[in-house]
């Protein structure tokens, strides 16, 4: 599957110290000093305020060639300084990154931002959002990349080395705000995507100007599970998960909740993919296992069977075609119409 993975930070469970490592996948520096903020088409943004913050995916694979896309805003550019947004890491090794130098134009690097291998022509006004596309290939002697802003290419090369360690690879990216050295006091980053090449189109290049959003969920459709009070869907309808203050439970292999969610807030031209994310913990010492389902109209798709853990964690499943077709997802009312939930394997 070469669109790997993406998200929002619509559903982040907290407006102060959102933890963004309980996605999967992702880790951060410190939950300090990540607040949420408001993204430019609504839901949530994460943001850094005033301190040095990292949030970085990795899924433990090599990749020679990453695509990733982040939409962001900083409310300074910050003279005599460079401000840090997108690196490509090999293990815990930088290749290569992308910033804003001191007069507020991306610059393309290797190793450190000093090491400039492009410089970009549009100048960055604070407080404003932009959509930046990075597609780089990591080779010593024949890499390559291609940088986009707003879906217009700003800078491009080939023949170039854009690795920093011995490998042409990259394993693992992290968008950065490094507030704490300059005069930057905030930094919001939202509507994140990340390819490899290794698929088919449109998912192994640049999809352009992308949006997600996060759809909760409002009413049953069939429910089987026991909620704690109340209804099954209000019981995990709340936008901040809380955990053990609203639940629904089952220890019955086979019991499914299924449930309608709420419409998109407009009708997207293209819809790329579909994910389901809930979250679960086992509270016995029996080994349980669950999985995410997806239902369009007739046809039922499960995700993945998760093991579960007596900690909360995220369970997240893509579906890149709508299984009721097994093509891609046609309509915003395929979507729309859908059911959400999930099932007790074991």
């Amino acid at each position: 599957m070469a669109l790997l993975d993406f998200f929002g930070f619509d559903h982040l469970q907290a407006s102060t110290a959102p933890d963004p490592a309980l996605y999967p996948n992702c880790s951060q520096s410190t939950a300090s000093g990540w607040t949420t903020g408001t993204g430019l088409l609504g839901g949530k943004s994460l943001r850094s305020n005033s301190v040095a913050r990292n949030f970085h995916w990795d899924k433990g694979v090599n990749y020679s060639t990453l695509i990733a896309a982040v939409r962001f805003q900083t409310n300074s550019v910050a003279a005599s300084a460079v401000q840090d947004i997108l690196v490509f890491y090999d293990g815990a090794s930088i290749q290569c990154g992308i910033s804003i130098n001191a007069v507020g134009k991306l610059i393309f690097w290797r190793g450190t931002n000093a090491t400039v291998i492009a410089t970009g022509t549009t100048t960055l006004s604070p407080n404003s959002w932009y959509f930046l596309e990075a597609k780089v290939t990591f080779h010593n002697t024949t890499g390559a990349y291609e940088i986009r802003l707003g879906g217009t290419s700003e800078m491009s090369g080939s023949g170039a080395n854009t690795r920093n360690t011995a490998n042409n690879q990259a394993s693992g990216i992290r968008w950065i705000s490094n507030a704490a050295t300059t005069t930057m006091t905030m930094f919001d980053i939202d509507d994140i995507y990340i390819e490899d090449t290794s698929g088919s189109a449109p998912y192994a290049d640049f999809l352009g100007v992308i949006r997600v959003e996060t759809a909760f969920v409002t009413t049953n459709d069939s429910v089987q599970w026991t909620p704690l009070s109340s209804t099954n869907a209000s019981n995990v309808d709340e936008v901040q998960v809380d955990d053990d203050t609203t639940y629904n439970s089952d220890a019955t292999a086979g019991h499914i909740d299924l449930f309608n969610h709420g419409a998109l807030s407009s009708t997207p031209v293209t819809i790329f993919s579909v994910a389901i994310r809930s979250r679960a913990r086992k509270d016995d010492v029996t080994a349980r296992t669950y999985r995410n389902k997806l239902k369009s109209s007739t046809t039922v798709s499960n995700g993945a069977t998760a093991t579960l853990d007596t900690t909360y964690k995220w369970i997240r499943d893509q579906f890149d075609t709508d299984p009721n077709t097994a093509a891609a997802w046609a309509t915003a009312s395929a979507v729309n119409n859908s059911k959400i939930g999930y099932e007790v394997v074991s």
